[in-house]
């Protein structure tokens, strides 16, 4: 008779619910901005963080959004795109390392020629990789963002350009409980690469 290897458990330290939605954020991130659309952003964000106990850190994150224009009438200047960040920094909470992921929704309003006015939704979850048995933490929140144009080519129908200003992040984080929730604001500077449809 066949004989079939016994199944090995995970080990204790494996945990495949915090590392299978990071990939997942990665894979939609990267994938979907690679098939470019109607709002198409890449964007690098630095910046300190304050949670409600007066604790200080930083951190920084890369993302790729695929979007969306909402009004096809001429000219376009309102978009609604989605987007994906990856990151890390330092958690002041657990004083170690912390990687983040993220998944956002956002309005983009065009103020042709002069900025961007971005705001929007937020999940994410906070890991601690480092740190054998802490539970991975999860946020939801809402950003908003005024970024002034520096250099653009608005001629055509389709608009490139480049964004750089702060944005302002409110956040509530939970994780079990045995370890408490917090809010966690940041004003991080946000440079942005834009590609928008925006018509004739």
């Amino acid at each position: 008779m066949r004989h079939c290897p016994e199944s090995r458990a995970p080990s204790p330290g494996f945990r495949p619910r915090g590392r299978r939605a990071a990939v997942l954020v990665a894979c939609g991130v990267f994938g979907g901005g690679a098939c470019g659309c109607g709002a198409s952003t890449a964007r690098l964000s630095v910046g300190p963080t304050l949670d409600d106990a007066a604790r200080v850190g930083v951190e920084s994150t890369f993302s790729i959004g695929i979007g969306w224009p909402l009004d096809f009438h001429g000219r376009s200047h309102h978009f609604v795109q989605a987007r994906g960040a990856v990151g890390g920094g330092l958690d002041r909470q657990a004083e170690r390392p912390v990687v983040v992921a993220s998944g956002e929704l956002d309005y983009i309003y065009w103020g042709e020629p002069k900025l961007d006015v971005r705001f929007g939704m937020h999940v994410g979850l906070r890991m601690l990789p480092d740190t054998p048995g802490a539970p991975d933490s999860h946020a939801f929140g809402a950003h908003a963002a005024v970024l002034p144009i520096v250099l653009t080519w608005p001629s055509s129908w389709m608009v490139p350009q480049i964004v750089v200003g702060p944005e302002l992040r409110a956040e509530y984080v939970w994780a079990d409980a045995t370890h408490p929730s917090r809010a966690i604001v940041s004003l991080p500077l946000v440079i942005e690469g834009n590609l928008l449809a925006a018509g004739d």
